[in-house]
């Protein structure tokens, strides 16, 4: 007969998405492997602030919400260049002035360089970021000030059960997990481009990446895979 496949996700997931797994009778590990919260520097200013604002993440707009809140900062005074999907649909909900967006921080920056009405912006960050994005605007003789509004913590833990099946969300999340667990020759499913750089600078080979970078979209690109690939036999 065969086994159930075993899919460990490095997030815990939306109890709908959660649900659709157990549909297809997958058996599912989801572990929080890293930790964000809000962290504002005391002694920011309203002042300091360029009315282009970057932000790259639903916590960079979280925080960023506060800042304006704390700090009297008109939001409708600013423009927001942000990642899409998951990031955009939050900083508009959350009535934000979205001017760009794009899929990733590299492509992000260009769109910034695109306008040539930007010499300044504040970058909404976390104290673990990659720099593609503040490098790619130095270089091009913009300013940059970042802004370290949010902590990610590494939370790794040990999955004990052999798996068939890794979920990344983040590079962070890779990092993480891969502290406590050895590396493995399971499929490994990354949310985005830039996970999925660095799971594959890590040793992952076997990698996939949904269509677009939604939890729903990573699930079903798992479903489609194991639906062609299915499980062997015992």
């Amino acid at each position: 007969m065969t086994r159930k496949l075993h899919i460990v996700s490095t997030r815990c997931l939306d109890s709908f998405n959660f649900q659709k797994l157990n549909e297809k009778e997958f058996t599912f590990s989801s572990v929080d492997f890293i930790r964000k919260k809000v962290d504002i520097p005391v002694n920011i200013s309203k002042l300091s602030f360029h009315k282009d604002i970057v932000i790259t993440s639903k916590m960079g707009v979280i925080s960023f919400l506060q800042i304006a809140r704390m700090k009297g900062i008109d939001l409708q005074k600013c423009s927001i260049y942000c990642l899409s999907h998951g990031t955009r649909k939050y900083a508009k909900n959350s009535g934000l002035k979205i001017v760009k967006t794009a899929s990733n921080a590299s492509n992000l920056a260009e769109e910034i360089l695109n306008d040539p009405d930007v010499k300044a912006v504040t970058y909404i960050c976390s104290n673990k970021r990659r720099n593609e994005l503040s490098e790619r605007l130095i270089k091009a003789e913009v300013i940059v000030q970042e802004v370290i509004a949010y902590r990610t913590d590494l939370t790794p833990a040990k999955i004990e059960q052999p798996y068939d099946a890794i979920l990344f969300f983040s590079p962070s999340a890779v990092e993480s997990f891969l502290k406590l667990n050895p590396l493995k020759p399971a499929a490994c499913f990354c949310l985005g481009e830039t996970t999925a750089d660095y799971a594959l600078k890590h040793g992952y080979v076997d990698i996939h990446i949904p269509p677009i970078p939604t939890e729903e979209s990573l699930l079903e690109t798992v479903i489609n895979h194991f639906s062609i690939y299915p499980a062997h036999a015992m």
